[in-house]
């Protein structure tokens, strides 16, 4: 069993009233549920047109979308579909331009009780790699500022930072730092910020906030500190290339010493990598190289020195990929 499926286990399908972002072809609830609705930003028929010609998906077997949301609160947008069971939503957090007020509105249409599932990359397995977490002070200002789209700094970390690790967007295990490279450039990442600098221009999909499963906890732990958040942390499973949580509704303002001093415990025994929550000293080769007209023998064999220590490096992962680059980058300075 999946970890996917044990986290559904935990809810009976057969009576379960429920609701699903974003599903595409590939739903977490299972089609056959009775009780499941589902949301995206389209309608299925338009939704069809837009990825009619996508690698990712297969347009037939798109989920029927139920509702769009189209900006209203989502009690709004539902009607009568509220007091649900269980909200599910795969890879949707990260994209978002208000966190905050996302897990608010989704409280608000939850029976007592109710729950959501989430499934969130973790940046150390993904091209987020080279991104600094999302923190309490990102989620607050972007809720603030009611955003509504990503800002224009998102995008232009989200295209200058991506990184692929063997032609690989994603992966499991730790990657070796000598295959990254970057996905896109600079100058492509400053012009779409550029563009997106009005309020007035179009909508710019990307990652606006970055995870792991520790800064997760640690950002619970500062929006329920300060009575921001109406959801208790359950469970939470960290392995692979996303993680995934359980989120119970629960009142904002009970029980909070009870509800941080759980999600410290939860929070102790994830990984920490200070190099989260600072910048990055990050060398994708490619452009590196190309930059200093290729690599003398005498680089050659210090990379080739620097991989071998690499593989015999032990403890954090953190330690096993920020030591070499960091020798590495000293070639060139």
């Amino acid at each position: 069993m999946s970890p996917r499926e044990k986290y559904l286990a935990l809810f009976d399908l057969s009576t379960v009233r429920a609701l699903e972002f974003g599903p595409a072809d590939k739903p977490w609830i299972p089609r056959k549920t009775p009780g499941v609705r589902n949301i995206d930003h389209l309608s299925t028929e338009d939704l069809r047109k837009e990825m009619e010609s996508s690698p990712f998906y297969k347009a037939a077997d798109l989920c029927e979308i139920h509702f769009v949301n189209d900006g209203r609160a989502l009690k709004e947008i539902l009607g009568d579909w509220t007091n649900l069971d269980l909200i599910a939503a795969s890879h949707v957090i990260e994209h978002l331009p208000d966190v905050l007020g996302w897990l608010q509105d989704l409280s608000a249409v939850l029976a007592a009780g109710g729950r959501i599932m989430l499934a969130v990359p973790n940046k150390h397995h993904t091209f987020d790699f080279f991104r600094q977490v999302t923190t309490l002070e990102d989620v607050i200002v972007n809720h603030l500022e009611r955003r509504t789209k990503p800002s224009p700094r998102a995008i232009l970390e989200h295209r200058a930072l991506a990184t692929s690790s063997e032609n690989r967007m994603s992966w499991n295990g730790d990657p070796n730092p000598l295959t990254f490279r970057h996905i896109h450039n600079f100058e492509e990442a400053y012009r779409l910020a550029s563009e997106h600098l009005d309020e007035n221009s179009g909508y710019f999909d990307v990652h606006v906030s970055v995870f792991t499963p520790y800064s997760f906890v640690k950002l619970l732990i500062g929006l329920t500190e300060n009575g921001f958040l109406p959801l208790e942390l359950e469970r939470i499973d960290p392995n692979g290339f996303e993680f995934l949580a359980v989120l119970k509704r629960c009142d904002p303002n009970e029980r909070i010493a009870d509800r941080i001093a759980a999600l410290d415990s939860m929070a102790a025994k994830l990984p920490f990598q200070v190099e989260d929550y600072c910048a990055a000293e990050y060398v994708c080769l490619e452009p590196r190289f190309e930059h200093f007209g290729g690599m003398s023998e005498t680089d050659l064999n210090k990379v080739q020195e620097l991989e071998e220590q690499l593989a015999q490096l032990k403890g954090s992962a953190s330690w096993r990929i920020t030591k070499p680059l960091r020798g590495l980058r000293r070639l060139f300075h």
